[in-house]
């Protein structure tokens, strides 16, 4: 009922500027352009989650006597108010970059130079009390010239001697983009309990409800969850390498250009988020993972998880630093036609193969961390990229005609046709104690002494196992734990059609436009062409709900919830 915890407040005041001083000089064969790139933000970034108190209640009659389940509350600490839990910071950046345009010969032209990004933040994070004795090193660090990039870069293009048009063309070099602005921003956010305390309640008589969203209660006997995220002090903003190699030829029929092109790139600086207060590993389950739990006992309880960490911090704290082990690499191949006697077309095939250590898909420190299936907590592994896309086909066909005068008539088909996305096959419940509900599933074989099913019958038992069965990524894997994005969602259809007619124009040599756009034509010709399969929008599949862990580190899954309908997740 009402809002959602994260919408309570939300304020994001940016004032950008952006100037450009360049100069370009000709000497010869040569174009030499310098310059200095400046940038400043200046944020004020307020995200008040909780902040007017997140209640959850069993019933709508448990809702009418405020008897809630839990209660979460983020308020401002005692001598703070709302806006001093916000982000607040100016960031500028300072890029002079120098760059050489040679014309070696008549074929052969260079382009190389460099560019250096100097980062920096007007203040830091307010100090945490207690932070660096514990975890040693200072959170109240910002961004200076220490974490400068320099990005070299070169390309070329050589154009053959030969009858028909042809060229070679590539480059390599360091690139960054946009600095991500939210991820700087929290650390000023989640400070440690510095400027906001946060509680968690489950008992409405020491925090009774109060509907009034101003005038929240704050637990009697609670402690506040002091979540803190910090910045690494030699966090680099990120950076890739990038090379490329591509050759276009006009090939002997119908005029049509032929392309193969090779494009690389891999992690120079990627972003990399960690815990930095998950616990201590307490030993390995029977799968081989590591455990974080207290007490193999079957609680599932919170204070049964997270063994050993600081109790003056909270686990969903973050560090964000680097990693250089994400990659990509795509082929292409591809078939243009261009346009003659009225027709014109394009024909590609794309293979991609892209992996990451951590999707980063999201604007808050610790989703970016939680939200990645990992085996063991903090494993800087380059897995499937949650975005891969293996195979992809593209074509495009298109006719225009002028019927009268020059308003041209024209049809376009374009047709895109790809792999489904990748995603992890994972358990419906905290498997290893870290708090964290997205451990990937250990796939049973039949009459495995590592999973037994609670009150399943055998009927139940077997529909499971013939689930498992018919699907060829589990049944490949039996006796294992399912892999980071191994999985892949079935292949997608997309056909869009185009109609447009040029028409006189409210002025003399002006003309309009009518268009017509049909997305997913082919849905629209028969409702089970065009379909995309997917799981909600996530990169998640659920296998099976955890029961519990028992004292030998096994599992019991509940394959049935209480309606006897199965609980792996199913496509939509």
């Amino acid at each position: 009922i009402g809002e959602d915890n994260n919408r309570h407040e939300n304020q994001i005041n940016t004032k950008r500027l952006a100037a450009t001083l360049s100069g370009t000089y000709y000497a010869g064969d040569h174009v030499i352009k310098g310059g200095l790139d400046y940038l400043r933000n200046d944020v004020f970034n307020l995200y008040g989650r909780d902040l007017h108190g997140s209640y959850v209640f069993a019933s709508l009659e448990d809702f009418a006597d405020g008897n809630y389940d839990s209660y979460a509350l983020r308020t401002p600490a005692p001598g703070f108010d709302v806006n001093d839990t916000a982000a607040a910071l100016v960031y500028t950046q300072v890029s002079p970059f120098i760059q050489d345009t040679w014309q070696v010969n008549n074929n052969l032209s260079l382009t190389y130079g460099v560019r250096v990004n100097i980062p920096k933040a007007d203040k830091a994070p307010v100090a945490a009390p207690g932070f660096e004795e514990a975890f040693g090193f200072r959170n109240d660090y910002k961004l200076g010239s220490d974490n400068k990039v320099v990005l070299p870069r070169v390309s070329f293009n050589y154009t053959f001697d030969s009858e028909r048009y042809s060229q070679l063309r590539g480059g390599i070099g360091s690139f960054q983009s946009v600095p991500p602005f939210v991820w700087l921003a929290n650390p000023y956010q989640n400070n440690g309990g510095v400027t906001a305390l946060s509680y968690f309640e489950n008992d409405p008589a020491n925090a009774p409800f109060s509907p009034d969203p101003y005038n929240q209660n704050v637990p009697a006997d609670g402690t506040p969850a002091n979540q803190i995220d910090v910045i690494d002090p030699d966090f680099k903003l990120p950076t890739v390498w990038k090379a490329s190699l591509g050759y276009d030829a006009e090939l002997p029929w119908y005029g049509l250009i032929g392309t193969v092109e090779v494009q690389h790139i891999r992690d120079r600086d990627g972003a990399f988020y960690r815990a930095l207060n998950i616990g201590e590993v307490q030993g390995t389950l029977a799968d081989g993972r590591e455990s974080y739990w207290c007490n193999l006992n079957g609680s599932t309880s919170s204070s049964n998880k997270n063994c050993g960490l600081n109790p003056a911090f909270s686990y969903n704290s973050t560090i964000l630093s680097n990693t250089d082990k994400g990659s990509s690499t795509a082929v292409t191949f591809s078939l243009n036609k261009p346009l003659a006697n009225g027709w014109y077309g394009n024909l590609s095939y794309t293979y991609t193969k892209a992996k990451e250590v951590g999707s980063n898909a999201s604007s808050q420190a610790w989703s970016s961390y939680q939200f990645v299936s990992r085996l063991n907590p903090n494993e800087e592994i380059a897995g499937t990229a949650s975005r891969e896309i293996r195979n992809s086909i593209k074509a495009s066909l298109g006719w225009e005609h002028a019927f009268f005068g020059d308003y041209k008539t024209s049809i376009t088909a374009f047709y895109n046709g790809r792999d489904g996305l990748p995603y992890t096959w994972i358990m419906n419940g905290d498997v290893n104690g870290d708090r964290i509900f997205q451990d990937p599933a250990y796939i049973p074989l039949i009459n495995d002494p590592m999973v037994s099913y609670g009150s399943a019958t055998a009927a139940q038992i077997a529909a499971f196992h013939a689930f498992i069965d018919s699907d060829p990524y589990l049944a490949s894997h039996r006796g294992q734990i399912a892999g980071r994005n191994e999985a892949r969602l079935p292949w997608i259809n997309q056909l869009d059609v185009s109609l447009q007619q040029e028409l006189p124009g409210f002025f003399k040599e002006h003309k309009s436009i009518i268009r017509l756009d049909i997305y997913n034509f082919l849905n629209m010709l028969n409702k089970d062409w065009g379909v995309t399969e997917e799981i909600g929008g996530f990169d998640t599949r659920y296998f099976a709900n955890l029961g519990r862990v028992n004292a030998d580190g096994t599992y019991v899954y509940n394959i049935v919830n209480s309606s006897d309908s199965p609980t792996y997740q199913s496509l939509r």
